[in-house]
């Protein structure tokens, strides 16, 4: 064998060795790529499953306050229709205030003697049979939604300016979510169904940590053709 001879076999071999490297780097950077996209693709799968779990969610929550609005929606329907309907007359006052005389403001427990006292309040029998309808409802939607035993007392004010009245619901064992569902929706249809009476609310909770245990409400109803602040107890 000649000296060119063994140089050929030399340079085919080294070619040869240059293709199997290049072969080989070539497996290497395609595996390499094939796992870094799965793992990408696995990440993005995982991403979108938790996506579609928290849409799942905010769907069944939007079906719960959608239901919410909706019986709260019937209540105002059912109250507004009883506020239209629903005219206490001259004979009744003078019933109910006969069998139940007057003695105080205070009101404990006993829905008849709160209506007796709230038609004596005022000059409107508008802002009084609302006042009425709005403390009855706060009232029942507690007890309705509570297995305690809810107690309540009520003060009321009135002046020549409108009416009002301090509601304290007691012995509950709510959390603020259930004020959030319970309440909220039902002083905001309050708000919109009895705007012009000029009606207004403020609310305090006592509580022992996260269990709220006693709710005041401060409702007021002002005259229309009045302006000025009516004073609570």
């Amino acid at each position: 064998m000649s000296e060119a001879n063994l140089e050929k076999i030399r340079l085919d071999t080294k070619l040869l060795e240059e293709e199997l490297y290049n072969g080989e780097s070539l497996i290497y950077s395609s595996e390499n790529f094939d796992r870094k996209l799965k793992e990408a693709i696995s990440s993005e799968v995982e991403k979108q499953n938790i996506l579609r779990q928290k849409i799942v969610q905010l769907k069944k929550r939007y079906q719960q306050l959608q239901y919410s609005i909706s019986k709260s929606k019937d209540h105002l329907k059912a109250l507004k229709t009883k506020t239209q309907n629903y005219q206490l007359t001259k004979d009744h006052h003078e019933l109910l205030i006969k069998k139940l005389p007057i003695k105080s403001l205070m009101v404990k427990n006993n829905l008849l003697e709160l209506e007796a006292k709230i038609s004596t309040l005022g000059s409107e029998i508008k802002e009084r049979e609302t006042l009425y309808l709005v403390l009855k409802s706060l009232i029942q939607t507690a007890q309705a939604n509570d297995f305690q035993g809810v107690t309540w007392k009520v003060k009321l004010a009135s002046s020549d300016k409108g009416i009002g009245a301090r509601l304290c619901l007691e012995n509950l064992s709510f959390v603020d979510k259930d004020l959030k569902e319970l309440f909220l929706p039902l002083i905001m249809t309050f708000n919109e169904s009895f705007r012009d009476s000029k009606i207004s609310f403020e609310t305090y909770s006592k509580r022992d940590k996260a269990i709220i245990f006693s709710l005041d409400f401060k409702i007021k109803l002002t005259y229309s053709e009045k302006t000025t602040i009516l004073e609570l107890p």
